[in-house]
């Protein structure tokens, strides 16, 4: 969230690398250092909006988007467990499309 250009990358040309190439793939927007917002005394600060990333989830067709601290630790447990539910149901769908 600290880096409105990384974003126009993102945008720019990982996405369309996703969308043309793995059409199926779960994308999810992940917004970090959302823990700047807490201490007001850090160098760095937001350049780009909670309400911009999910406008942007939303319009690129992210599948989930939130916002983590790897400092703190905030959102990333659930960050983990929704990756997991998604992967779990992913493979009870090949598994019951493919049977071994």
């Amino acid at each position: 969230v600290t880096n409105a250009q990384f974003l126009e990358n993102l945008l720019r040309v990982w996405v369309p690398d996703i969308q043309s190439n793995l059409k199926d793939a779960v994308t999810v927007l992940v917004g970090n250092k959302c823990d700047i917002d807490e201490d007001p005394k850090l160098a760095y600060k937001r350049e780009v909006s909670e309400s911009e990333m999910r406008e942007v989830a939303g319009k690129y067709g992210f599948s989930h988007f939130t916002e983590v601290s790897a400092k703190s630790g905030k959102g990333v447990r659930e960050l983990a467990e929704y990756a997991a539910r998604v992967l779990y149901h992913q493979s009870k769908v090949i598994v019951k499309v493919a049977p071994v």
